[in-house]
């Protein structure tokens, strides 16, 4: 895709389930609709690819890569409670999440 085709793409926001309010997910098994998100959104997301194990692992990573990474105005360690998330708890104000470089590894 040239640079004027993705200047002319119209934007679109990613679908919310209405169900949890997250964003909508797709099972791996069907192709057909993670090629139309990709098509229509440059990202999707794929449901339970991660066993129960490597989604705690992969939280536990990064909340602590986050927490090692945190600048001196934060006021609490960041974790899965909302209330942690204010900006000012995240390593990289500018960045939001992290600063521009790999954070966790497998």
């Amino acid at each position: 895709m040239s640079i004027m085709e993705t200047t002319n793409m119209k934007k679109l926001r990613y679908p919310i389930s209405t169900d949890d309010g997250y964003a909508v997910s797709i099972k791996l098994s069907d192709v057909g609709q993670i090629v139309e998100h990709l098509d229509q959104y440059g990202l999707v997301f794929i449901e339970a690819v991660l066993s129960p194990t490597e989604k705690a692992q992969t939280l536990e990573a990064f909340f602590q890569e986050s927490n090692e990474q945190q600048r001196p105005t934060a006021t609490r360690k960041l974790s899965l409670d909302p209330l942690s998330w204010d900006d000012d708890n995240w390593p990289n104000k500018s960045h939001f999440l992290v600063q521009r470089r790999p954070t966790i590894g497998f």
